[in-house]
């Protein structure tokens, strides 16, 4: 546990001192407010991942309960469910990143990277 947390909240992307993009070495040690980007991005990175793993084991346990159902009516309606509501949940994430890449796109506002502070 202690792993993931640590891994969650490291550095994954050099951080760009022309981009204004400042870190624990320029101050002798003192963690920035910029660090919070790089842990926001990685929280971020790690709830999509478990969500769409959750969808795929609800959609990979829907289509097992189905086929096992047999001739049980009401087995067989809670594994149509369990598949739909996963099916569901994909496209949810799917149309929610697509809204926000159709946000950037016709507005120019950048909302699928957080930035604390921006030069640009």
């Amino acid at each position: 546990m202690i792993n993931l947390f640590a891994g969650l909240i490291a550095q994954t992307r050099p951080l760009d001192p022309l981009k204004g993009e400042v870190g624990i070495d320029e101050f002798e040690g003192v963690p920035t407010i910029k660090g919070f980007e790089a842990i926001f991005e990685n929280v971020i990175s790690v709830v999509l991942s478990l969500g769409a793993f959750a969808l795929f084991i609800m959609l990979v346990s829907g289509g097992m309960r189905f086929l096992t159902a047999g001739d049980d009516p009401k087995a067989a309606e809670g594994a149509k469910k369990t598949i739909t509501t996963a099916i569901g949940g994909i496209v949810l994430l799917v149309l929610s990143y697509l809204i926000l890449v159709f946000i950037k796109q016709f507005t120019g506002m950048d909302v699928t990277s957080f930035k604390v502070f921006s030069t640009q």
